[in-house]
């Protein structure tokens, strides 16, 4: 799948010219070539969306789960579900139903994040400015965390994967992460 990372937008509102932010942290393509985005609204929502041809479906998983506003990142897997990260919680939708997925108690976020589906059915989550990767074993819900990385690196939240390679753009060049190891 095709994916476009982080744009911001800049909305003018034309009654009081009052610029409104939304940002898109990631796009991502379903099996029909429907969109499917996570967009921050105005720091006080956070969405997950997708469309096609004048169809615009719309989630505030702010209000679906009482949360604070946090940052958000979407993807979607290979029969259509939406993933979600937002703050330390994955969220899937199945095309009916969201449903809540905790996470390590060392993964939050409350900037940009990334997440990117593998052909082995992992989830992959990266959190800006802390440079540790965790994947999600769909399979059997079991979690790895690759903090081996020194701190003087620093992620954009990015993840690019190709084949069984993970790659992460940190401040200090590429990592690769690649039958567990990282280099």
């Amino acid at each position: 799948m095709k994916r476009i990372i982080f744009m911001i937008f800049l909305l003018a509102n034309a009654q009081n010219i009052v610029p409104q932010f939304n940002v898109i942290q990631s796009i991502d393509f379903d099996s029909q070539f429907r969109v499917v985005y996570g967009l921050t609204g105005e720091y006080d929502y956070s969405y997950a969306l997708r469309y096609k041809d004048g169809n615009l479906e719309t989630w505030n998983l702010t209000q679906i789960f009482n949360l604070p506003f946090n940052w958000i990142s979407t993807t979607v897997d290979e029969t259509d579900n939406i993933w979600s990260f937002m703050g330390n919680k994955i969220y899937k939708y199945d095309g009916i139903n969201w449903t809540q997925f905790d996470t390590p108690p060392q993964l939050f976020s409350d900037k940009y994040s990334d997440l990117n589906l593998d052909d082995n059915n992992n989830l992959w989550i990266t959190v800006a400015n802390w440079m540790r990767v965790y994947r999600l074993n769909l399979t059997d819900i079991t979690w790895t965390i690759f903090d081996s990385l020194t701190s003087e690196y620093s992620s954009p939240g990015i993840i690019t994967l190709i084949g069984d390679s993970v790659w992460i753009p940190t401040t200090e060049g590429l990592v690769l992460i690649f039958n567990d190891s990282v280099s």
